[in-house]
């Protein structure tokens, strides 16, 4: 039997799209903070993660896509990086544990509760992105009524910038190896950095409706090798 298509004006999708503004607008406050904890000097003063969060508060802001809540999820996934035995010097110190100096079991939940952000952040993204529409999407029910596009699709955009910054965040990696032992933190901070943003922009577009699903792939792979070589350069430099 053949599901009768949603009209763009149905009240439910509205209600979603109302209810995904509001909820992009709590990540956006909640990066912001975590870039304010992070750029005090009070909790380590690290000011290139610090940009890294509040840009994402800004997209999050202004835009009503649901491709930055992929984003979002990989940003608090990856800010687990920085607990890593040997490279935290490079990724600078995690401003809640200067702040709230936990022991190991506080520790343990301190990255429980990361970890449940970074899900909850895929799960709610994986329910919205239906807003886009479910012309060209991958992996949604069969089941499910077409659903026409509820707010604008920029996941082509999305896909172009998760190329764009992976290859950015590959070639900053690379860089960081050659440049001075006191400039290498800033290098390999900027390349995590940058590959954090490819790697939730191209997952967002990836399995959203997108003409350019290779291209956010592709964008994906590189942030996840740029991740690498920046972390392989911060354990060159001293404890």
């Amino acid at each position: 039997m053949t599901l009768r298509p949603l009209s763009s004006d149905d009240p439910n999708l509205r209600q979603a799209a109302l209810r995904m503004r509001r909820t992009l607008w709590i990540w956006a406050a909640l990066a912001a903070g975590m870039g304010l904890l992070s750029a005090a000097p009070a909790g380590g003063g690290t000011l290139v993660p610090a940009v890294g969060w509040f840009a994402a508060a800004a997209l999050m802001a202004l835009l009503q896509q649901p491709g930055l809540l992929a984003l979002n999820a990989a940003l608090w996934a990856l800010s687990l990086l920085a607990w890593i035995p040997g490279v935290g010097a490079a990724l600078g110190t995690d401003a809640l544990t200067v702040l709230l100096q936990p022991g190991t079991f506080e520790s343990l939940g301190l990255a429980v509760v990361r970890l449940l952000l970074a899900a909850t952040a895929w799960n709610q993204f994986l329910f919205y992105r239906m807003l886009y529409g479910t012309g060209r999407a991958a992996g949604l029910d069969a089941n499910l009524p077409p659903i026409p596009e509820v707010v604008r699709n920029l996941s082509d955009r999305l896909a172009k910038a998760a190329l764009a910054l992976g290859a950015a965040a590959l070639a900053v990696a690379s860089v960081s190896w050659t440049v001075t032992i006191p400039l290498r933190p800033t290098g390999v901070q900027a390349g995590v950095v940058l590959a954090s943003f490819a790697l939730g922009l191209g997952l967002g577009a990836a399995f959203s409706p997108t003409r350019r699903r290779g291209g956010a792939l592709l964008g994906v792979g590189l942030a996840g090798i740029a991740i690498v070589v920046a972390l392989a350069a911060g354990t060159t430099l001293p404890s």
